[in-house]
């Protein structure tokens, strides 16, 4: 089924009953939570570097395809082919910078919001630029588990109130809590967390890995991490590759297994206008 933008007031804030004098109001229809401000350009400087931040008021990426984009939207993640199916030729070939922002008023509800949750903001940008329309499939595919190593996480719990003064910075500013990037360079890759899930980990190791991976770490907490690692196809010497990266500096490991994955069939989208 074809996702739909966030509608969040209807969940917060209201009891299970409603009374009968506030019924009119409680059917009063929901304005979606969306990204205010999107900028959409094609990126031409064929570096083969790429960038995925997400900031406390959005989104940034560069040099980024429109599969990566549908990716992010539906949190898939990741390059497998097999998990996305009707892309147009050029949507491989071309590459964009993208940022969106939510506006001041919703920037509150935007913070409330799980990892997973912002995919929906993201869609319906896509929808709207791109002109995407799409449907998800459940198939069984190859996929990894990703467990704790015998060696136990390397990683401590995000102390309560830290403002990450002297963490991540986006504009200039302190990120603060539930901030991550991820700078992919093609040999040297880098990525860093501050007070936030493994469900963020997991889905940028789709990524890497080019499988769904599946949380099966039973760590529930918001943990502080960074991880250095080296791509398979391009490999630094200095730099071990994700998987011995995962359990040497972080104390986790990827087993391989099989399960059911979402995947995506696009249904038609088009090259968008600059701006």
């Amino acid at each position: 089924m074809k996702r739909l933008a966030l509608a969040l007031a209807l969940v917060w804030g209201l009891g299970a009953h409603v009374a009968w004098g506030q019924a009119a109001t409680a059917a009063l229809p929901v304005k979606p939570l969306t990204y205010e401000i999107v900028s959409v350009k094609v990126n031409k400087s064929e570096t083969g570097g790429m960038s995925w931040n997400m900031t406390p008021d959005g989104i940034r990426m560069v040099n980024v395809t429109l599969r990566m984009l549908v990716e992010s939207a539906f949190n898939l993640r990741g390059p497998s082919v097999d998990r996305i199916s009707g892309l147009p030729k050029w949507s491989e070939d071309m590459h964009f910078d993208v940022e969106a922002k939510v506006s001041e008023d919703e920037l509150e509800a935007f913070k409330k919001l799980k990892y997973d949750q912002r995919g929906a903001l993201l869609l319906a940008a896509l929808e709207d630029r791109f002109k995407l329309k799409a449907h998800t499939e459940m198939r069984e595919l190859r996929i990894y588990s990703l467990v704790v190593a015998k060696s136990g996480p390397k990683f401590k719990p995000a102390e309560e109130g830290n403002t990450y003064a002297n963490g991540l910075k986006f504009n200039g500013k302190a990120a603060g809590p539930g901030s991550m990037s991820i700078n992919v360079s093609g040999t040297s890759n880098h990525a860093e967390f501050q007070a936030t899930s493994l469900e963020n980990l997991v889905s940028n190791l789709t990524m890497q890995v080019s499988r769904q991976v599946q949380d099966n770490t039973g760590l529930t907490g918001k943990y502080d991490f960074k991880l250095d690692w080296s791509s398979e196809d391009a490999k630094d010497p200095a730099l071990p590759g994700i998987f011995t990266a995962l359990e040497d500096q972080l104390g986790l490991k990827l087993v391989p297994a099989k399960g059911p994955v979402e995947c995506v069939v696009v249904d038609h989208v088009e090259e968008p206008t600059e701006n």
